[in-house]
């Protein structure tokens, strides 16, 4: 969360220009970091998150095959020029059926070459952070949701800000489990 003096340096933008932005940043950023909190979101443009509020888990999880293809390219522009996106996904038990979705989504990213890390904040941690993209230490993009929706969001791009946002990423992420442990865990005990 950004204090009263960090949310002056702040510029508010809308959808598009949050997308102009991640546009601008991605491209010259060797470490994309990535924090998710929320623990639904609607993504009413994803086939395959339209098949799991309908109510059909198998052929949503089918679906997210089709996300290798459509994501390759871009996992491959940033192994070209040596960068990579990591996330860290904060979430609570139980997993709400998003999250249970959104980890077997994790299992396409993680082979395409995505640093993902969760962090189980059962019991307190969630109101710390909020859903952000941290370019290097050129950009800040923090993420405004209505109803899990994705509507803008704010664009920081001073470096005292932009650090103390990476650092504490890093200290989160050095705390959390490695994906692939993560999911073989929770799908032992489903």
């Amino acid at each position: 969360m950004l204090t009263r003096t960090e949310l002056g340096l702040a510029q508010r933008v809308t959808l598009d220009e949050f997308d102009a932005a991640f546009d601008r940043l991605s491209e010259a950023a060797l470490v994309i970091r990535k924090v998710e909190v929320l623990q639904d979101y609607v993504e009413a443009d994803n086939p395959a998150w339209q098949l799991l509020v309908a109510g059909r888990w198998d052929d949503a999880v089918a679906k997210l095959d089709d996300f290798y293809e459509e994501s390759k390219e871009y996992y491959d522009g940033l192994a070209a020029r040596g960068a990579v996106l990591r996330r860290l996904r904060l979430l609570t038990r139980p997993l709400t059926r998003y999250v249970q979705f959104e980890l077997e989504a994790y299992r396409i990213a993680s082979e395409l070459g995505e640093q993902i890390s969760i962090l189980d904040c059962t019991g307190g941690g969630l109101g710390e952070w909020s859903d952000c993209l941290i370019f290097d230490d050129a950009g800040l993009l923090l993420h405004d949701y209505v109803d899990g929706v994705l509507v803008g969001g704010s664009l920081v791009e001073d470096e005292v800000v932009i650090a103390r946002y990476r650092e504490r990423f890093d200290r989160s992420s050095a705390m959390a489990t490695p994906y692939a442990e993560y999911y073989r865990t929770a799908t032992q005990s489903r």
